[in-house]
């Protein structure tokens, strides 16, 4: 079973609003792109993750599980992926980018 990170990072938002609708709005997806990928993480561990209640979405055990076990490989993720963001990071260190052209008028003094 392969799981993506946007697909466990899109559940755990789901998990923290309780509702598609919310969820879809905090992440600035459309909730029809939500519930697919919903789908398709329900199929890749082959259990159903929510029940829908008058009140909104309610964990399953399993999703209950899936929540507890993803939070930290979720985070192992980001570091793979940023590894520029870790916390041994040097603070003082500022990166940004620009056009060359940009560059050459502006920050002639101060970039190599």
């Amino acid at each position: 079973m392969l799981l993506s990170p946007q697909d466990v990072f899109y559940f755990q938002t789901i998990a923290q609003t309780k509702s598609l609708r919310a969820a879809a709005e905090l992440l600035h997806v459309t909730q029809p792109a939500l519930s697919h990928s919903l789908r398709r993480l329900e199929s890749s561990v082959e259990t159903t993750l929510f029940e829908r209640t008058a009140k909104g979405l309610k964990l399953t055990p399993s999703g209950l599980r899936l929540l507890e076990q993803s939070r930290p490989a979720l985070q192992t993720w980001r570091e793979l992926a940023n590894p520029d963001n870790s916390k041994e990071a040097n603070p003082s260190n500022l990166r940004f980018g620009m056009h060359p052209s940009v560059a050459t008028y502006f920050g002639g003094g101060f970039m190599r």
